[in-house]
Parts: C-alpha cells; sequence; structure tokens
C-alpha cells in the first residue's frame, strides 16, 4: 500500500540539523547587519548635534565681535581708554549684563539649560593710528586702528564627561577695527 501513495523517504539527522543551523546563521547576519545599522545612526545623530552646537558657537563669536564694534561706535572718543583700562579685552558684560537672552525662552531655548552658558570675550591689539577712511576727508580726521579676535563660547569648554564635551563649542572671529574720528596726535 506504500508504494500506491508513495511515501517520501524521511530525512536523515544530518539534514534535519542544517535547517537549524541554516536559520541561525541567517538570523546572526541579520543582527550584524542591524547593529552596524544602529551604530552608523548613533554616529550620524552624534555628528549632526556637535554640528549644530558649533554653528550656535560661530554665530556666539560673531555676535560678540559686532558686540564690540557697536561699545566702540558709541563713545568713539573715550574707546580706546576703555579698552586700555581693561587690558585691552572686552567680554559679553563690558557690553550688556543680558546682551543674550538665556531665558528658557530666549535666545537659545531651553538647549542652554542642558549644556551649560554663553559667553565671548574679545581681545584687542592696537595697530596703529589711520588718517584715510573712505568717506572722510585725508588728513583731517585720525582713526584708532585695532585688530579684534573674539572667542565665542557655547556650552561648558571645562567639562569633563565626554557627554558634556559634545555639547561645548568654541569658535574665534577676527577683524579689524577703525574707531573714530578721534584727535590726530
Amino acid at each position: 500500500m506504500n508504494e500506491k501513495h508513495g511515501t517520501r523517504k524521511s530525512l536523515c539527522p544530518l539534514e534535519k540539523g542544517m535547517v537549524v543551523i541554516l536559520a541561525l546563521l541567517v538570523i546572526l547576519v541579520l543582527t550584524s547587519v542591524s547593529l552596524a545599522a544602529l551604530q552608523s545612526v548613533a554616529n550620524n545623530l552624534a555628528r549632526s548635534s556637535a554640528y549644530r552646537v558649533a554653528t550656535v558657537a560661530q554665530g556666539v563669536a560673531m555676535g560678540g565681535s559686532e558686540g564690540t564694534m557697536g561699545l566702540a561706535a558709541t563713545n568713539p572718543s573715550g574707546f580706546s581708554a576703555f579698552v586700555a583700562a581693561q587690558h585691552f579685552r572686552v567680554t559679553m558684560l563690558d557690553v550688556s549684563p543680558a546682551f543674550f537672552d538665556t531665558s528658557a525662552n530666549g535666545s537659545f531655548g531651553v538647549d542652554l539649560q542642558n549644556v551649560g552658558g554663553v559667553n565671548w570675550v574679545s581681545t584687542l591689539s592696537f595697530v596703529g593710528i589711520s588718517h584715510r577712511l573712505p568717506g572722510y576727508a585725508v588728513g583731517e580726521f585720525c582713526f584708532d586702528k585695532f585688530l579684534s579676535t573674539t572667542d565665542g563660547t557655547y556650552g561648558n569648554p571645562s567639562a569633563v564627561s565626554p557627554d558634556d564635551v559634545i555639547r561645548s563649542s568654541q569658535k574665534r572671529v577676527i577683524s579689524v577695527m577703525h574707531v573714530g574720528p578721534v584727535k590726530c596726535p
């Protein structure tokens, strides 16, 4: 009767074990691919976060440079004496105690409370006196020329934890300022 119904020959035990081993190998390969993709996503997230923090630090440095120029423009004749008294440094607090709105709804949103703080410092070097500037008669007016190096910091630059270092950035902006008109020597 078996010959009429055509019974299948049973698999030998080695063939049964091969199916299990093959299934385990497929699962192992899929797990490896998933872990590699997860690592790639984590690296891309960290890189984009670091880029965002660096972009904010660049904006802080640019704002500090412009704040220093604005301070010079408010009192051109007294700026050189002020800078000399401050050891050729202008800080964010010298311009305004509330230069940036650091509230949760302010310039940086809630991120600022997570990263630590924001600050900038401009270091000035007196280059000399210039007698020529576009729009002014030659020799009639004098201008003090400064090289301004502004360092902007976003986050906590003295962080110890690697997670905190990722959320910190420092950027530098260098500019030349002509302050005046001032009295000619």
